[in-house]
């Protein structure tokens, strides 16, 4: 976490479209030089069975997700290409001050701090 001028902190977060897990963790890791305070991750396109991929994206967060594939994969085998998925990877020294507000196939919220 930087600081601003002031002093007070300064909370770095980063948005960014996968268009896929495999695709888009290669430029997922700019989370270890830039370390911002929460990454939001839009189409994951992870299955439910696949979301824990998330925990290997860094040591140093944790994560609030969903997938978008968990009718098309309870309805059985998947045709076509996947779609959708939302997480929000954060801090783990940011934990103490963070709650889940909603997750589902189309976002995902949390609170930090206030």
């Amino acid at each position: 976490m930087a600081l601003n001028d002031d002093g007070t902190a300064k909370l770095v977060f980063i948005s960014y479209n996968m268009y896929g897990y495999n695709q888009g963790i290669v430029a997922i890791h700019l989370i270890d030089t830039v370390a911002p305070a929460a990454l939001l991750v839009q189409e994951h396109w992870l299955t439910p069975a696949n979301l824990t991929r998330l925990d290997n994206i860094s040591s140093l967060y944790f994560w609030y997700g969903s997938s978008a594939m968990s009718v098309a994969v309870g309805e059985g085998p998947v045709y076509g290409r996947p779609f959708g998925g939302t997480a929000i990877l954060i801090k783990k020294q940011l934990a103490p001050l963070t709650s889940l507000i909603v997750t589902n196939d189309r976002y995902t919220a949390i609170k930090l701090c206030n």
